[in-house]
C-alpha cells in the first residue's frame, strides 16, 4: 500500500480538530465563536478519517484481507472501551450503558460503524448494478435530513432519542458507507479537484455553518455532526491534500501520532476536568501536549503486541 505522507500529516492535524470538539473549544469565551468551530469547521475530522480508510480500501480485495481488516478494528474497539470503562460504566442508565457498549464511547462510534460499512461496500463495490457516487450521496443526504429535522424541532428530547437512542443518522449507513464509498471511488477512478470548485465548495461550507449558528440559538445545545456541505468539502480537501508532496519518512510515526491523540484525548480531557481545568484553551493546549507525550510510550508497547492496540 502506497504510502501519501501529506495524509499523514493532514490526519494529525485533523486529530487536533476532535480534541477541539471535546474541549467545546472557545465555549468559554463566545458561544458563536465556539459554534463555528466545534459544530462546523472542526465537524471536517471524522468524515475526513473515514473517508481516508475509503481511499485505501482498494487493498482489502478478498476475504482473508477483509478478515484481517474487521480483526483490527474488533481489537481496537474491544481494547479502548476497556480504557475507557471507568468513564461510561459511571452512567445510572442501563439502557445509555449498553448503548456505550455496542455503538461505542463518544469518538469510538466510529470505528463499529466504519466495520459494518466496509463490510457492507466490499460486498457491494464489484456488483455491475452498484452505482457508488449516486448511492453515497443519497445515503448522506438522508442523514443530514434526519439530523436537521431532529436538531429544529427545537425539542431536546426528540435530538437525543434520534442522536443517541435510535442512532438514526450517526450510523454506518448514513455517514460511513458513503465516505467508504467516495475514498474508495477516489482511488479507482482518480479524480482530480478544479479550484473553482474547491473554492465554491468552501464557501457553500461556511454558509452552511454560519446559517445554522444564526439559526439554532433558540435550541440549548445544538450538535452538528454532519452537515449537507460535508459530502463535499470532504473529498475535496482530501484531493487538494494528497496532491502535496511531504517526505515520508516519518510519515508512519506521524501517523501514529495522530491515531495516539484520537484514541487517548479524551481520557486526558476526562481527567483535566476533574482535575478542575476550566479553560478550554488550555485544556485543548493540555490535551494535544499530554496526547503527544503519550504517544511515544504506546508505541513502544504497540511494538510489543502480538495484536495492535493502534
Amino acid at each position: 500500500m502506497e504510502r501519501i505522507a501529506s495524509l499523514d500529516y493532514y490526519k494529525l492535524f485533523l486529530s487536533l480538530f476532535v480534541v477541539g470538539i471535546h474541549c467545546s473549544l472557545f465555549s468559554d469565551v463566545d458561544g458563536k465563536l465556539a459554534f463555528i468551530f466545534d459544530q462546523g469547521i472542526f465537524r471536517i475530522a471524522v468524515p475526513s478519517f473515514i473517508l481516508i480508510s475509503g481511499f485505501y480500501f482498494d487493498s482489502i480485495n478478498n476475504k482473508e484481507r477483509l478478515m484481517q481488516w474487521c480483526s483490527r478494528l474488533i481489537i481496537l474497539f474491544v481494547f479502548w472501551t476497556l480504557v475507557y470503562f471507568p468513564f461510561w460504566n459511571v452512567e445510572p442508565k442501563v439502557l445509555i450503558k449498553l448503548i456505550f457498549v455496542l455503538n461505542g464511547y463518544a469518538h469510538l462510534w466510529y470505528i463499529v460503524h466504519m466495520l459494518l460499512a466496509g463490510i457492507v461496500l466490499y460486498y457491494l463495490k464489484d456488483k455491475k448494478w452498484f452505482k457508488p457516487l449516486p448511492t453515497a450521496f443519497a445515503l448522506f443526504f438522508v442523514g443530514c435530513v434526519i439530523e436537521y429535522s431532529a436538531v429544529y424541532s427545537f425539542n431536546e428530547k426528540v435530538d437525543t432519542f434520534f442522536r443517541f437512542i435510535v442512532l438514526s443518522y450517526r450510523n454506518f449507513a448514513f455517514v460511513c458507507l458513503p465516505l467508504l464509498i467516495i475514498g474508495y471511488s477516489i482511488k479507482k477512478h482518480g479524480f482530480k479537484i478544479s479550484k473553482v470548485a474547491f473554492l465554491f465548495v468552501v464557501f457553500l461550507f461556511l454558509i452552511e455553518i454560519l446559517l445554522n449558528a444564526q439559526f439554532s440559538y433558540r435550541y440549548p445545545n445544538p450538535i452538528f455532526d454532519i452537515q449537507f456541505s460535508l459530502i463535499l468539502i470532504t473529498p475535496l480537501l482530501f484531493m487538494a491534500v494528497k496532491e502535496i508532496k511531504i517526505d515520508s519518512s516519518y510519515g508512519k510515526l506521524i501517523s501514529f501520532i495522530s491515531s495516539s491523540i484520537y484514541f487517548t484525548h479524551l481520557f486526558i480531557i476526562n481527567l483535566l476536568t476533574i482535575y478542575g481545568i476550566q479553560s478550554t484553551v488550555y485544556k485543548w493546549i493540555l490535551t494535544i501536549v499530554i496526547s503527544l507525550l503519550m504517544a511515544f510510550p504506546i508505541q513502544y508497547l504497540n511494538s510489543k503486541l502480538k495484536y495492535k492496540i493502534l
